[in-house]
C-alpha cells in the first residue's frame, strides 16, 4: 500500500469516529431533550394555569403581608391591631374586613365619647371579631342595629376583638387602653382561646411569646433566590404556600401541633382563666365601668355527630372531645361563680346556641344568621340595664 493510500484510509477512519462520537453526543442531546422538554412545557402550562385560573391575581409574600390583619406586638397583649383606617380582604370572596382609625373593627368614631352617648366595648377574640362576617355584619355591629331597633340610638358599641386573644390579652388591653375610651359597659366573650392554654403544665409566663411576624416564611422572601422566584412565578407561589402550609401546620387560627390527644387537663388553664376573669372584673370597676360577662356558644356538645365532629379542629388545644366538652363546662362555671362572687351579670348565650349547626361557620365562629342571633339575645339582656340607667339618670 502506498503511503497516500494510507493516509486517505486513516482519515475515512477518523472521519468515521468523528461522526460516530457526534452521533453519541447526539443521541444523548436527544434524549436530554426529550425529558426536560415535557417538564418544561409542563411548568410552563401550570404558570399559566395559575395566573388565568386565580382569583387572588398576583400574589407575593409582600402583597400578602399588605393583605392581613395589620397587627403590632405590645407589651401589655401579645398584639393588638395598627390604627386605620384599612381595609383588609377576608378569607371568603367578597368578604372585607375594616379597621378602623382608632385600631379596631368598624366604622370610626371619636376618641373622646360625645355627650348623650352610652359606650360598650366587647373584648374577645375572634368570635368577638366575627371572622365569618364581612363588614358591617359582625355581631357587636349587629348588636348597636338590634338596641337602636329598641329604641336606644344612644348606645355606640365598638368591636375590640382581636383574633387569637385570650382573656390575659382582653384584660391587658383594658388596662392599658380601654378605659381611656370611657366605656358604659365592658362585655368579655372569651374561652376557646383560654383553653388553648389548658394542655400546658406552663404557667401563662412561660407559655406564649412575644408577637412577630417577622419569621413567618408566608409573609416574608427567605433569600434573594427565593423573592426572584416569587415575584417570577406564580406557580412557585403556590407550592411554596403549600409546602409551609403542611412543614408549619398552619391553619385559621395560626400553628397547629402534631402530639397526642390528652383526654385531660390540669388546673394551671382553668386557676389562670379565673384570675383573668376576675382581674377583668376588678379592672372595669376601678375605671368606674359596669363588667358583663357572656358564655361563649359553640357547636361543641358531649352529643355531637360524626359529622359534627368532623367540624371541629382539635389540633389546637390537643384534647379529645369528651376533655374538650369538659373544659368548656369548666368555664362556664368559673364565668357563672366569678359574676356571682363578683355580684355582675353573666349572660349565659350558650345555653341556647349550643350544638346548633346552622347557626356556626365551624366549631366556635358564627355563620351570618348566628351573628344575628346572638346580637339578638345579647341585646335583649342589655336592654333592661339601659332602661334602668336612663331611669335612674331621669330621677
Amino acid at each position: 500500500m502506498t503511503e497516500t493510500s494510507s493516509t486517505s484510509e486513516g482519515s475515512v477512519r477518523a472521519e468515521d469516529g468523528g461522526r460516530a462520537a457526534l452521533s453519541g453526543r447526539a443521541k444523548r442531546w436527544m434524549v436530554g431533550l426529550g425529558l426536560v422538554l415535557p417538564l418544561v412545557l409542563a411548568v410552563l402550562a401550570g404558570e399559566i394555569a395559575v395566573r388565568v385560573l386565580s382569583k387572588s391575581g398576583h400574589v407575593t409574600p409582600e402583597s400578602r403581608k399588605a393583605e392581613t390583619l395589620p397587627y403590632k406586638g405590645t407589651a401589655v397583649a401579645r398584639h393588638c391591631f395598627q390604627p386605620g383606617p384599612r381595609e383588609v380582604p377576608g378569607p371568603e370572596a367578597g368578604q372585607v374586613y375594616r379597621i378602623n382609625n382608632h385600631g379596631y373593627r368598624g366604622p370610626d368614631f371619636e376618641w373622646r365619647k360625645p355627650q348623650g352617648t352610652i359606650r360598650i366595648v366587647v373584648y374577645g377574640g375572634s368570635a368577638v371579631f366575627d371572622i365569618a362576617a364581612s363588614e358591617g355584619e359582625d355581631w357587636p355591629r349587629q348588636l348597636e342595629v338590634a338596641l337602636h331597633g329598641m329604641g336606644h340610638s344612644e348606645v355606640e358599641v365598638i368591636n375590640a376583638g382581636i383574633p387569637g386573644h385570650a382573656s390575659f390579652d382582653c384584660l391587658g388591653r383594658f388596662y392599658a387602653e380601654g378605659h381611656l375610651l370611657d366605656p358604659d359597659f365592658v362585655l368579655l366573650y372569651n374561652t376557646w382561646n383560654d383553653i388553648k392554654h389548658f394542655k400546658s403544665e406552663e404557667s401563662l409566663l412561660h407559655h406564649y411569646g412575644a408577637f412577630s411576624d417577622a419569621g413567618d416564611p408566608r409573609l416574608n422572601y427567605q433569600n434573594r433566590a427565593d423573592q426572584f422566584l416569587c415575584e417570577t412565578s406564580q406557580l412557585y407561589v403556590r407550592l411554596r404556600d403549600r409546602y409551609y402550609k403542611n412543614s408549619l401546620g398552619a391553619d385559621l387560627e395560626g400553628r397547629t401541633e402534631e402530639s397526642p390527644m390528652n383526654s385531660a387537663f390540669g388546673e394551671k388553664g382553668p386557676r389562670q382563666f379565673r384570675l383573668n376573669v376576675a382581674t377583668f372584673v376588678d379592672a372595669a370597676r376601678n375605671a368606674g365601668t359596669v363588667p358583663i360577662l357572656v358564655t361563649q356558644p359553640r357547636l361543641i356538645t358531649a352529643s355531637n355527630n360524626d359529622e359534627e365532629r368532623s367540624r371541629i379542629n382539635y389540633k389546637y388545644h390537643r384534647l379529645t372531645h369528651d376533655a374538650l366538652v369538659d373544659a368548656f363546662a369548666v368555664c362556664d362555671a368559673t364565668l357563672e361563680e366569678v359574676a356571682g362572687e363578683k355580684n355582675v351579670r353573666c349572660l349565659n348565650s350558650s345555653a341556647t346556641m349550643n350544638g346548633h349547626g346552622e347557626w356556626f361557620h365551624d366549631y366556635i365562629h358564627l355563620n351570618p344568621e348566628g351573628s344575628k342571633r346572638l346580637a339578638e339575645i345579647v341585646a335583649a339582656e342589655l336592654a333592661p340595664l339601659l332602661e334602668a340607667g336612663n331611669s335612674t339618670h331621669a330621677g
